[in-house]
């Protein structure tokens, strides 16, 4: 369903030309009720509307939307995988249909209440069209440090700057170890060998342990550079 008669009329062209639907698109088709939490998630938050700096021409917001749910509804950095998401969206399908608590208004309202919590956090954290949020795996990242930091009921640890600080050295150490990979003779030290490995994880774009890992790179750091102690993982 939809009310723009493009998206619509791309679903046939694709469907008669064999182009399969994108997971966001899948699930958007399941049916039940978090399509349409995802929606007006990633619709009508000032996030997604003026603050991440990524395309929607696939659905990658509500891609997005998805796993900030799923993320606030189960903490811990699990994966966020496709086919994970796509069974949760199928499991409140099936609860909703069986009146469980889980599915229900009430469970529903608060979901999405939490959710959007954390979301106007970031937006008060990061510019509109932040190029800190190009990235979906660092996105994903970002709002689980948000989700710990809203967790344990205290505010951001780090500034903007400190973090716009982070991904510069996060740069520099990776353009060092292409470098010395071409034969510099460059050695990286301890700390940007703890960026290096941060910056390796993020291949594994829905691997909750891969996430867990570039937590710990991270809370490495900012302990390093700045005497800051990040949170426990939560």
């Amino acid at each position: 369903q939809a009310e723009d008669e493009f998206f619509i009329e791309d679903l046939f062209a694709r469907l008669n030309i064999a182009v399969p639907l994108s997971a966001p698109e899948y699930r958007n088709a399941l049916g039940g009720p978090l399509p349409l939490l995802i929606r007006r998630i990633a619709l009508s938050t000032s996030f997604f509307r003026e603050i991440v700096d990524i395309r929607n021409d696939r659905y990658q917001h509500l891609d997005l939307a998805a796993k900030f749910l799923y993320m606030t509804r189960s903490p811990g950095f699990n994966s966020t995988k496709k086919a994970t998401l796509n069974d949760w969206v199928a499991q409140y399908r099936r609860a909703r249909d069986k009146g469980e608590t889980i599915a229900t208004p009430a469970a529903l309202a608060e979901l999405e209440n939490e959710t959007r919590q954390i979301l106007d956090d970031m937006s008060g954290f990061f510019r509109a069209k932040d190029q800190l949020l190009r990235s979906q795996s660092r996105i994903t990242l970002y709002f689980h440090i948000f989700r710990i930091h809203r967790g344990i009921g205290v505010a951001m640890a780090i500034s903007m700057e400190q973090l716009e600080r982070f991904n510069a050295d996060v740069n520099a150490a990776r353009l060092k170890s292409q470098r010395m990979a071409g034969g510099s003779r460059e050695v990286l030290s301890e700390s940007e060998q703890t960026l290096v490995n941060f910056d390796h994880e993020k291949q594994s774009l829905n691997d909750g342990g891969a996430l867990e890992r570039q937590y710990g790179h991270l809370r490495d750091y900012f302990r390093r550079s700045f005497g800051i102690g990040l949170p426990e993982p939560l």
